[in-house]
């Protein structure tokens, strides 16, 4: 008797050849960044010129192409691509928008989507680094894809706009290393390995540095903890401790909230408290519901909604020193709508 059920293609088969485990670790750290990205907007939203646009931003690199160009070349329908190139954010709040890309990527070559990833549109580049990430198709063409560039794309610092749960900023390089992510299991040690290399990568955006750092925690690599708590970048400390309880709660609680103790950014203490609680609707359980440090029970009383949230958080009594850093590079400058 045949079998029943639906056939598999040959993209769903591919797909199916790709990691789950690094996938799901990649967008459990970014969901632990949530906090930082919203920081990032209303950073930028308060500082901006009246009736100023988060605006996504190119930042150059080597073989760059006009995007008209990049889509002539590809040799694949022009309208929704132009559309795509031509808008000012990554459109996440429907798939509209992915079943859109999907279709007009459909039986593209791996070459075509090289050339598209060439393109100096930062809202192209995104949406087709969302399709090669998650849709089966994508996948199929992703592992066709020249490793290394893949991999130098983690690297770039040219910021989208992206607009789903959140309106946040996103850095290409971030888009990227989630569809290198897919890749994993095929070779974890190589994984592992550019993380590793990551790590020491200071011209890489700190906010993917951030998601590296939960991806090592997440991944085993104790030996990366403390130094991802002495990190002078205040997301990768937070994304850090957020691995550590994720990983192993029980050896690293007590750590953790020694940090957040002393750790001088509230988004830092705010988030490990929020991990070890569990949310707003968590009860306290373990160290956190014995610990009577000021700063901790001041960040567990915002989560359960008392007190004033915009309110700073009590001075740590020993606030930790890092050493000084460049001035991360932050959200695209506004510009006056015309």
């Amino acid at each position: 008797m045949a079998a029943s059920g639906p056939r598999a293609t040959a993209a769903s088969s591919c797909a199916a050849g790709l990691g789950a485990a690094p996938a799901l670790q990649f967008d459990r750290t970014r969901a632990s960044l949530r906090e930082f990205s919203w920081a990032d907007m209303a950073y930028f939203f308060e500082t901006a010129a009246d009736e100023a646009e988060p605006e996504p931003r190119q930042v150059g690199r080597e073989g760059v192409l006009p995007a008209d160009e990049a889509i002539r070349l590809a040799g694949l329908p022009r309208r929704p691509l132009e559309a795509v190139a031509q808008a000012q954010s990554v459109d996440l709040l429907t798939e509209r928008e992915l079943v859109r890309i999907d279709k007009a990527l459909s039986g593209a070559s791996p070459a075509a989507i090289a050339t598209l990833l060439r393109a100096d549109s930062p809202t192209l580049r995104a949406h087709v680094w969302t399709w090669l990430a998650t849709t089966p198709a994508g996948a199929c063409t992703l592992v066709k894809l020249d490793g290394r560039e893949v991999e130098a794309a983690i690297r770039d610092r040219s910021v989208a706009v992206e607009h789903g749960e959140d309106l946040v900023f996103r850095p290409l390089g971030d888009y990227a290393l989630q569809a290198r992510s897919r890749l994993a299991a095929a070779d974890p040690q190589a994984y592992d390995n550019l993380l590793r290399s990551l790590t020491a990568d200071a011209g890489i955006d700190p906010r993917v540095r951030a998601v590296i750092a939960g991806l090592r925690v997440r991944r085993g690599h104790a030996d990366s903890i403390e130094a991802g708590l002495r990190d002078p970048v205040a997301a990768i400390r937070g994304a850090t401790a957020a691995a550590a309880i994720d990983r192993d709660r029980p050896r690293y609680e007590g750590r953790v909230l020694d940090h957040a103790a002393d750790d001088p950014a509230d988004l830092v203490t705010e988030l490990i408290v929020g991990e070890l609680l569990g949310g707003p609707d968590g009860t306290p359980q373990g160290e956190l519901a014995q610990r009577r440090d000021e700063r901790v029970m001041a960040a567990l009383a915002r989560w359960k909604g008392r007190g004033d949230p915009m309110a700073p958080l009590p001075v740590p009594s020993q606030p930790l020193r890092f050493p000084v850093q460049k001035k991360m590079e932050a959200a695209p400058a506004p510009r006056p709508r015309r």
